[in-house]
């Protein structure tokens, strides 16, 4: 199963199952290495397949340089209880630095609508001293009008 979110460039994959699907150990070293080079794809199931505790080590090696995946599901394979632990360590630090860029996206968001806003105020104060300025005109304007009807009637 293949789920996806929608992007510029079409479905964007976010999350494989390939649960019971009878990989191997090297299957899953390509598979696994394969993922660190798209950062899209966060999520992975590999339930019920060969893999072996053999690969452990190299396994816990490649996890632990992806920082995209946030999931991955290894149950019913024979690793360790150990290197599944370090497995959720991995993807609890994953997940702290995704959680950690939102906050960055947000003040930098937050920084700009500032920024914005204090451009509309300056340009509202530009606008009222205009305004006022015309005024003064208008009404400069209507005092010599009256003043050049005053020199008529006389």
């Amino acid at each position: 199963m293949l789920e996806g979110q929608e992007g510029q460039g079409g479905t964007q994959l976010t999350k494989f199952d390939l649960s019971s699907c009878r990989l191997n150990d090297a299957g899953l070293i390509y598979l696994v290495n394969a993922l660190a080079s798209n950062p899209r794809v966060q999520r992975i199931r590999l339930n019920d397949n060969f893999f072996s505790e053999h690969i452990e080590a190299n396994l816990l090696e490649i996890l632990n340089k992806n920082m995209n995946l946030t999931e991955i599901g290894l149950h019913g394979n024979r690793f360790s209880h150990h290197c599944l632990a370090k497995v959720k360590q991995i993807f609890q630090r994953n997940m702290k630095l995704i959680e950690e860029q939102e906050p960055n996206k947000l003040k930098a968001e937050l920084y700009r609508l500032k920024y914005e806003h204090e451009k509309l105020e300056a340009a509202r104060r530009e606008l009222k001293e205009q305004k006022q300025h015309i005024d003064s005109l208008n009404n400069e304007k209507n005092n010599l009008i009256n003043d050049m009807n005053k020199m008529k009637a006389d």
